[in-house]
């Protein structure tokens, strides 16, 4: 469904699998939100422009298209699983310290 539509997304990021483990015991974390277009007035958004186009070379025309923008995601929860019976439940103060924590 259309993120205009509807707002709410989710997303799982997965440990690579080279074959060697259970799918079942490699680490993940699996996010819930809601998205909203990050209009190109707000605060922050030149630098998340600048951003995408440093790790994308090339892509600084695709700002000029109208059907083309940035996304944010407020988070609302998740849960990490590292491996088997390894699991916790993620709350948005977590996931705001930790995203607080990553380097560019």
């Amino acid at each position: 469904m259309d993120m205009q539509k509807k707002n709410a997304v989710s997303m799982l990021i997965v440990e690579i699998d080279l074959g060697l483990k259970d799918p079942q015991s490699l680490a993940r974390i699996s996010l819930r939100g809601t998205a909203e277009i990050f209009a190109s007035n707000a605060p922050g958004y030149n630098a998340a422009k600048s951003l995408y186009i440093k790790r994308f070379t090339g892509s600084e025309n695709l700002f000029s298209s109208d059907d083309f923008n940035l996304w944010r995601i407020a988070p609302k929860g998740g849960r990490y699983v590292a491996g088997m019976a390894n699991a916790f439940n993620l709350v948005p103060s977590m996931l705001k310290t930790v995203s607080s924590l990553i380097d560019e």
